[in-house]
């Protein structure tokens, strides 16, 4: 993970912004912000916990962001968090109504945060300026990190800091709701029920009565991944439910969830859960706790 602090950006009322690129799970254990952390989850999927009252764990897809309070302790669920490309930014809680080198006023300020507030541990959709400005911020972070230098590039990322955060008070205040995708929901049923077969997209397209193109498309917009990325995940998601019955061997559950190899799958599953299948399977049996603190 790439992160500038807000001192960095002169931007008082952000403590940090930061991006994350990951191809494999990356253990995320507790922690929490004295200020208010927004999520925006490009690919992927991923889920938090939170130690909070009656709060259960929120499931993040692509294309969607998350609001999580100040002093609110939260961790990957469980503890890790699968492969994904994300961009947050942490408010700084200290510094009240400091609006300088923001496009800002005190009070426009103090209505962004009520909208926080409101609509903190939920899960919000992208809008197209959001998606926009999220995908600029998570290139160009890394960028800065690996080469300081030049006034400009930080100009930049100021105003696509204020500007995001602007979008982002202004999607939760729209009074429309996003409706989920049909096709999406179709194809997630439908790669479900053959979590056990061989899958091919093309087929998938056929029996949902679109095109492979569309199918990708839709699928990418609406749930932040590939069709065969989420095959994979929901795959190795089956898996990890079967894992409870020890008369299974390794090799059984792989086939039983649609691998052709017990190699393969050992390589699927630590990418998406961090550890291998004996690993987690010493996990559920109350073994040493993974990964090693």
């Amino acid at each position: 993970m790439d992160t500038l602090p807000g001192d960095k950006l002169h931007l008082p009322l952000v403590a940090e912004v930061g991006a994350t690129r990951s191809h494999v799970a990356r253990c995320v254990a507790w922690h929490s912000h004295p200020g208010y952390q927004l999520l925006f989850l490009l690919r992927g999927t991923t889920a938090y916990e939170f130690r909070h009252r009656g709060r259960a764990d929120l499931e993040v897809p692509g294309g969607h962001f998350l609001i999580i309070p100040p002093g609110v302790a939260h961790r990957g669920a469980p503890d890790m968090r699968p492969p994904c490309i994300l961009f947050h930014i942490v408010l700084d809680a200290r510094a009240g109504s400091d609006c300088r080198n923001t496009p800002f006023q005190p009070e426009e300020w103090r209505w962004l945060q009520r909208q926080c507030q409101r609509a903190h541990l939920a899960v919000h959709p992208f809008s197209t300026e959001i998606q926009r400005l999220a995908e600029k911020l998570v290139r160009a972070v890394p960028e800065y990190c690996a080469h300081p230098a030049g006034r400009l590039p930080l100009a930049r990322l100021r105003a696509w800091t204020c500007e995001i955060l602007l979008e982002s008070a202004a999607q939760l205040n729209a009074t429309t709701k996003s409706e989920p995708d049909d096709v999406v929901q179709a194809a997630e049923a439908h790669l479900r029920n053959r979590l056990d077969e061989k899958v091919r997209m093309s087929e998938v397209a056929r029996a949902l009565g679109v095109t492979r193109a569309r199918l990708f498309e839709q699928f990418k917009r609406g749930a932040g991944l590939t069709p065969n990325d989420f095959l994979l995940r929901a795959r190795v998601e089956k898996a990890r439910e079967l894992m409870a019955d020890r008369r299974k061997s390794v090799t059984e559950i792989a086939f039983a969830v649609g691998f052709s190899s017990s190699q393969y799958f050992s390589t699927v599953f630590r990418r998406y859960t961090g550890k291998t299948p004996g690993e987690y399977r010493q996990s559920l049996a109350g073994g040493a706790a993974w990964p090693p603190r």
